[in-house]
């Protein structure tokens, strides 16, 4: 009995992360998420109180996680070791290694946090996570280049990540492997060019 009304939750998660994926919370339908998982709505409300709810439980983990990773990147990132690589081989490896610790969490419920809660306690949540990526951004600049005089560049590229990740996961949220690949790819661009700036603490 356990493992079918884990099976239903599931199934109702499932039909609630399509819906919102498709209309945003605002416009969310509980009948329609109830029709997509085969379920009743008094069955539905045996899971989750309301509409709220079951979106929150579909982004609750990606905030937590993503937060954490920014505010504590220097746990997994090996920076100075990176820009000291001169093999662009050996160099794309050892950045795959941090990119698939980020990669859990870019995906069809991140975009629910970033690009689908208006209307939610979480509507906010893309402009914090922007400003500690930004603040993430100043820490690196300033470590490759202190006097690099164009601070304003740290929001302007933490914006541009997010605006890139919600474009990718709109464009490829039903296939997840070229997601994925897009991301890598975006990913080693972004993160490749920072590291132009470490020559500019030397000129």
């Amino acid at each position: 009995m356990q493992i079918k009304k884990e099976t239903m939750k599931e199934n109702i998660l499932l039909a609630a992360e399509s819906e919102f994926l498709e209309k945003g919370f605002q416009k969310a339908s509980i009948r329609n998420i109830v029709s997509k998982s085969n379920t009743t709505i008094g069955n539905f409300y045996n899971y989750f109180e309301n509409k709220e709810a079951v979106f929150k439980e579909l982004i609750m983990d990606v905030y937590v996680s993503f937060k954490y990773l920014l505010e504590n990147h220097d746990t997994i990132e090996r920076v100075n070791y990176l820009w000291e690589i001169s093999d662009v081989h050996i160099w794309r490896k050892e950045l795959l290694v941090y990119i698939k610790n980020m990669m859990p969490n870019l995906n069809n419920r991140f975009l629910l946090l970033v690009d689908c809660s208006d209307g939610t306690p979480y509507a906010h949540v893309k402009t914090d996570l922007i400003s500690l990526l930004s603040s993430h951004f100043m820490e690196h600049v300033n470590e490759f280049s202190p006097d690099y005089p164009f601070d304003e560049m740290a929001s302007i590229l933490s914006h541009q990540f997010f605006m890139s990740m919600i474009q990718i996961l709109k464009t490829t949220k039903e296939d997840n492997r070229r997601s994925e690949l897009m991301i890598e790819q975006f990913l080693f661009f972004a993160i490749g060019t920072m590291g132009l700036l470490k020559g500019e603490a030397n000129d």
